[in-house]
């Protein structure tokens, strides 16, 4: 199933306001891409979206000290749990994790997660979890890319995109919004996260190479190269779950 490049376009929604949500939303729906969704919050259009089938929600619950979410695995699990019952897959904020956390999670019929990043690795696969539940590895993301001094660019990843293997992209909708590519930069817009405006948007956007850039770019070469994106459940209920307990 993997000796090809398998794609699959998530965003950890990391309480972002309405326009980033929709912003990002809008852009995947006019190039055909069906997100794989990690909900931190309510959100009106992200349940509009997933309603009329444009987005596949999974949860991002926050396991670190001082959550919004609530003080242990439990308020935490079930916190998230009470957004989108429904969801049947996670990724942790700041990938969390922990036997505990997987137990929490499992027990509230997880099928899957998404909870580890194995940046630009090539060749990568499902990971067999202890807890039966499959782990579909990151192979890149907005933030980490940046913090490894990476160039918004794609030309000089191309090879490694399109080598064999799981290629899920994890996005955030405030850095795609803005299009940025810097630590510092985003760390000076945080308290921005849940109150963005489009007014705002048109301020603050980055005009140079940045998260937005990158991934259009991405999901163009992909599609010129006769590839889509798939949904992470697609590839959950494409994959044999032969010898997974």
């Amino acid at each position: 199933m993997f000796d090809k490049p398998v794609f699959v376009f998530t965003t950890d929604i990391d309480w972002a306001s309405e326009h980033c949500i929709q912003t990002l939303l809008r852009a995947m729906q006019q190039r055909g891409v069906i997100p794989t969704a990690f909900a931190t919050h309510e959100s009106p259009v992200l349940a509009a979206a997933n309603a009329e089938g444009n987005v596949n929600v999974g949860l991002h619950p926050n396991f670190l000290p001082g959550s919004s979410h609530g003080d242990t695995r439990e308020e935490v699990a079930d916190h998230v749990f009470a957004l989108f019952p429904e969801a049947r897959s996670y990724r942790a904020h700041a990938m969390v994790d922990d036997s505990h956390i997987s137990m929490a999670m499992k027990a509230r019929d997880i099928l899957y997660d998404s909870n580890i990043c194995l940046y630009l690795q090539a060749g990568l696969v499902p990971l067999h979890h202890w807890t039966g539940i499959p782990r579909f590895p990151m192979f890149w993301a907005d933030d980490i890319h940046w913090r490894r001094d990476g160039d918004f660019r794609l030309q000089p990843y191309e090879d490694l995109f399109f080598s064999p293997g799981l290629k899920i992209i994890g996005v955030h909708p405030f850095m795609f919004t803005l299009n940025l590519s810097d630590h510092e930069t985003y760390t000076r817009l945080k308290p921005k996260i849940p109150t963005l405006t489009s007014e705002d948007a048109d301020e603050l956007f980055s005009s140079s190479h940045g998260a937005q850039t990158f991934l259009l770019e991405l999901i163009d070469a992909v599609h010129e190269k006769g590839f889509a994106f798939q949904t992470l459940e697609e590839v959950y209920n494409a994959y044999p779950k032969e010898g997974i307990v």
